[in-house]
């Protein structure tokens, strides 16, 4: 595949709805036991694959988070919040890094700039 069809398909796969809950298991720790398998992963790929995930949440939580119902709002903005605490303490295999953590809290700005989520300073902070 050349780097243009690629780009044309990830690019496409952040504007599906599936894309949520990809990327939300893309940076879950079940992603990285499932990736390491038996062997051992690559830890460059792990954390462009985990970044990536972050990117095409934040750019969701921009685009689409007026399609989410008020059930499925809740359950983004506890995993955001989950990952961001996962991966800002080095929970994630390989950590994740400070462009990971700062996409992820980007994310959350999104998140909360464009729902009523008034209390996410607090959430963020506890």
């Amino acid at each position: 595949m050349r780097r243009d069809e690629a780009d044309a398909y990830l690019t496409s796969f952040q504007r599906r709805p599936s894309a949520w809950s990809v990327c939300d298991r893309l940076l879950s720790p079940e992603s990285d036991a499932a990736a390491a398998g038996g062997g051992t992963q690559d830890p460059a790929a792990a954390q462009q694959r985990r970044f990536f995930a972050a990117q095409t949440l934040h750019a969701k939580c921009l685009r689409d988070a007026a399609c989410l119902s008020p059930e499925s709002l809740a359950g983004l903005r506890d995993s955001l919040l989950g990952h961001l605490v996962r991966h800002a303490s080095g929970g994630g295999a390989g950590g994740g890094g400070r462009a990971l953590v700062t996409r992820l809290c980007m994310a959350i700005a999104a998140l909360a700039a464009q729902t009523s989520w008034s209390s996410v300073l607090s959430d963020v902070s506890s």
